[in-house]
């Protein structure tokens, strides 16, 4: 059977995001790819053929958007797995694998998918150079890398830094993983499928699934395809494949931080109890007023969005605006005190590993280039000398970092200051977080601690504004991404081997 004029027009019509549909407008203009189906019973043979490298940057629409409205779910499972079905698909779904090699099942944040022209000026893009075997395995995941140039034996890309941290992985850990990429829209497609049992079988064959959309922000919104009708739906089948396969970082952990009116709640008692340091003032909002020179914040806040700031740079909200974002559990705002210097210094962003450091980098907004600015493993002042520099001249901006070398002799202590704190407080806050959650944290995992400095009438102290704990953290850092991808591939053997 193959996909017909009226197949695909009944696949637009049950789609919202119009750059899907105009993929899928352009696909029954020109196909681009050859999809056989012969047969849809369990001992068929379901074909999608490999995009020559001229069409890499082309997605498979009908295997992405309409086969689960077409297909069976025996037929589809088979699809997204690749599988041949030769005896019954029950059997195909316990299948031994021979290979001593973990497989590793990455699913690309939906959120971080984009076109060439915007994937230029991305910072969480990054141009590399990859083989011509790792071009086959990313070939599906069509808007989260562009071919710039074939070249012998591979291709220069422009690549999404986590789909390349995949692939550094495989570099360094040679014969330990295997590796498959599904794109997000035929995932979502076969979760929402999904109805029984033997569907959920063929998870098994993954030793590890990594990805998907971010639980930790909005992940109801028209680029994840997740609705208010089918959220109920995707989570409970989310949760159910979590039974036959390991799930990293786990969903209801992550869950869990996107409240992050709890995680502020812990760091004002790690501030007050442990560092005894100095934070900003952060209550819930009352939902009737709105209050001037403050930071308005919502829980699940995600991509900068859902954050108002009181200098100028966001529209001014209104109560009931406010109040009509926040009608879902656990989506409170709050009320937290503006500190001026977190855009005009930056932040300090620490990156753990199994809760140890890997690197530290420092960004900031530069208002001439409209962007942000990096420096990874500066040398750092410490508090005290930042407090004197601030005190002489409040207009600078690199007070986080010493621009020339030449300007501080002698050991780093300021880098010694600021890992003592980080240290104590990723310590005290997973002692809290294990004592909320019967001893479950995903922060013993991996994560990014964003510091500010909070200055006041006599010092100066760290603070934490943020934590990002999931796959698709921002690096900072292009050369960052091969070293991350060391330490979490150590970890992820060890999880898998213990």
């Amino acid at each position: 059977m193959t996909p017909t004029k009226a197949d695909f027009e009944s696949a637009l019509r049950t789609v919202n995001d119009p750059e899907i549909k105009d993929e899928i407008n352009n696909y029954m203009l020109s196909p681009r790819y050859t999809t056989t189906v012969r047969d849809m019973s369990p001992q068929s043979t379901v074909r999608v053929s490999e995009p020559s490298p001229g069409n890499i940057s082309s997605p498979d629409i009908w295997s992405d958007i309409s086969m689960s409205a077409q297909m069976s779910e025996t037929a589809f499972s088979e699809t997204l797995n690749n599988i041949t079905v030769q005896d019954s698909a029950y059997e195909q779904y316990h299948m031994v694998r021979t290979g001593t090699a973990r497989v590793i099942h990455y699913i690309p944040d939906p959120n971080m998918s984009c076109g060439y022209a915007d994937m230029r000026d991305h910072i969480n893009y990054q141009r590399e150079t990859i083989s011509t075997e790792e071009l086959k395995i990313i070939a599906k995941a069509d808007r989260h890398f562009h071919v710039l140039a074939l070249i012998e034996d591979g291709a220069k890309v422009i690549i999404d830094q986590w789909l390349f941290l995949m692939l550094c992985v495989m570099r360094q850990f040679p014969g330990k993983f295997e590796l498959e990429v599904t794109p997000w829209r035929l995932f979502l497609a076969w979760v929402l499928s999904a109805k029984h049992e033997q569907d959920y079988h063929t998870w098994r064959r993954y030793d590890l699934v990594l990805g998907t959309v971010d639980y930790s922000t909005e992940y109801i919104r028209s680029s994840t395809g997740i609705t208010y009708e089918n959220a109920a739906t995707f989570d409970e089948r989310m949760q159910r494949m979590a039974d036959y396969t390991m799930i990293w970082p786990p969903i209801n952990l992550i869950k869990m931080a996107a409240c992050k009116w709890s995680t502020i709640v812990k760091l004002d008692e790690v501030a007050a109890r442990t560092t005894h340091t100095m934070r900003p003032t952060t209550t819930l909002w009352d939902g009737m007023h709105i209050p001037n020179g403050k930071v308005l914040k919502r829980c699940y806040s995600s991509y900068q969005e859902d954050v108002y700031l009181p200098d100028g740079s966001s529209k001014i909200p209104t109560v009931e605006s406010l109040n009509a974002e926040s009608v879902l559990p656990g989506r409170h705002w709050m009320i937290q005190d503006w500190v001026p210097q977190l855009r005009q210094l930056g932040e300090l962003k620490v990156y753990f590993v199994d809760m140890k450091v890997v690197y530290i980098a420092v960004t900031r907004y530069s208002p001439s280039k409209s962007g942000w600015e990096f420096s990874v493993n500066p040398t750092i002042p410490t508090l005290a000398e930042m407090y004197s520099l601030y005190t002489q001249n409040r207009s600078r901006t690199d007070f986080l970092i010493w621009p020339q070398a030449s300007d501080r002799a002698g050991e780093d202590a300021g880098r010694a200051e600021l890992l003592e704190y980080a240290t104590k407080t990723l310590d005290a806050l997973i002692a809290y977080e294990r004592r909320a959650a019967y001893g479950a944290t995903s922060l013993t995992g991996m994560c990014r601690m964003d510091i500010g400095v909070l200055f006041r009438a006599s010092r100066c102290d760290y603070f934490v504004s943020e934590i990002e704990r999931t796959i698709g953290l921002g690096i900072f850092g292009p050369d960052m991404v091969s070293v991350m991808a060391g330490r979490l591939g150590s970890l992820w053997l060890d999880m898998l081997t213990s």
